[in-house]
């Protein structure tokens, strides 16, 4: 304000906040920006702004449009016009590195369920998300989970999606193969980037589209009819641009304490391929869809750190019902539970550590998606009663590296 009778600057500072943070006060800070609106008060008009601005979201960076709506009004008693944000703030993003259109009849990718404030008017409690049609950006949980058996205990952080491939909006009971190459496209298409929570809730929602247009084909339905279909299916249909490269890809075998089948005499052990996963081209990001027990999940794996997506909850622990990320770092851990320790008294468990780091996540496939069926195979083996396609089933396990075409 140069003087009291005429309006030269007003400065308003924005902060953008996300609602639904791991902080206790239910936001995050995303960036801040400033709007001199001064410049828009030539009339009595409604405007709508577009201010670029770049949001750093626990490590992701998103290039944003960010839209303000106001409207200027005039105060005859001082004779000085006067700025009033009349209207809530609202930010529309993309994950690309061009900014969107401003058309604001279109809201995808928007971040959604984010507000934008001035930094004295965050509201005490988050909105309604099904009143408001809102998504969240998502965020990373530091959290500690116990394996099906009990016997041990991974921590590290958590990205979960809002609903799974079970989910009544997803409708993909079988459909982790899709799911798969869908999930391995988009990081194909976006190096260095990991979706946010809207991003992987549409890629959940598609992938399981896809699949449902595969059960409809008369001939897929004939040749997989609990409708899990293999990745060769999946690729021959070109539901995306992606090949395998079978000559950086794995086939191992998870070892049995009384390894009673020749399946796997002679055969790379699931700790050899590991080891070949992570010491392969150090430097380059790489994208694996692995595949056991008719399940595929991906893996992302980077110098610093293994990222495994899966879209199917149950898989990380019982009752879940929401598609996850699980980062392995040099901070993740897997701790094994004593669970005698305190003579059945219902106490605490004993912890022993087991694995720190990038290795966690070979901990992480042993322990807590194949230990439990492992074990009844085993038994099985033990009376007799198993088949040679079920040894096969139980014990293989695949990393297939995938490429775009």
């Amino acid at each position: 304000m140069a003087d009291s009778q005429r309006f030269r600057s007003w400065i308003v500072d924005l902060e953008i906040h996300v609602f639904g943070s791991i902080s206790n006060d239910y936001t995050s800070f995303l960036a801040k920006t400033r709007l001199d609106i001064s410049k828009f008060a030539s009339d009595d008009q409604e405007r709508t702004v577009g201010i670029p601005v770049r949001c750093i979201v626990r490590g992701f960076m998103a290039e944003a449009l960010l839209t303000v709506t106001l409207r200027i009004s005039t105060r005859q008693a001082k004779g000085s016009i006067l700025p009033a944000i009349t209207r809530g703030l609202s930010l529309r993003a993309s994950s690309s590195r061009a900014f969107p259109h401003t058309d604001s009849g279109d809201s995808r990718p928007s971040l959604g369920r984010i507000m934008v404030v001035p930094s004295s008017s965050i509201p005490s409690q988050p909105p309604d998300e099904e009143k408001d049609g809102l998504l969240m950006v998502g965020w990373w949980e530091e959290k500690t989970v116990t394996s099906r058996d009990g016997l041990l205990e991974l921590s590290t952080e958590i990205f979960f999606a809002s609903i799974d491939q079970r989910s009544e909006k997803a409708a993909g009971e079988s459909a982790c193969s899709v799911l798969a190459a869908v999930f391995a496209d988009w990081l194909h298409r976006n190096p260095g980037d990991l979706p946010l929570r809207c991003q992987f809730d549409e890629l959940v929602r598609e992938g399981s589209s896809e699949w449902r247009s595969l059960c409809a084909d008369a001939g897929h339905a004939a040749r997989f009819s609990d409708r899990h279909f293999d990745l060769d299916t999946v690729l021959t249909a070109r539901l995306r641009p992606l090949t395998v490269l079978t000559e950086k890809s794995y086939v191992g075998f998870f070892a049995m304490p009384d390894e009673g089948t020749e399946l796997i005499q002679g055969a790379m052990s699931f700790d050899q391929m590991w080891d070949e996963v992570v010491g392969a081209e150090a430097g380059e990001d790489r994208v694996y869809i692995a595949g056991w027990n008719d399940h595929f999940f991906v893996l992302k794996v980077e110098k610093e750190a293994i990222y495994l997506i899966d879209t199917l909850g149950e898989r990380l622990f019982e009752g879940c019902n929401q598609a996850y990320i699980l980062k392995f770092d040099r901070e993740s851990r897997v701790f094994s539970k004593d669970l005698a320790a305190d003579g059945g008294g219902g106490g605490a468990a004993a912890r022993h550590l087991v694995c720190r780091g990038l290795g966690s996540c070979k901990e992480f496939i042993k322990g807590f998606l194949a230990a439990v069926p492992l074990r009844e195979l085993q038994e099985e083996m033990e009376r007799g009663l198993t088949r040679e396609d079920r040894h096969h089933r139980l014990l293989q396990i695949e990393f297939h590296y995938t490429s775009p075409l």
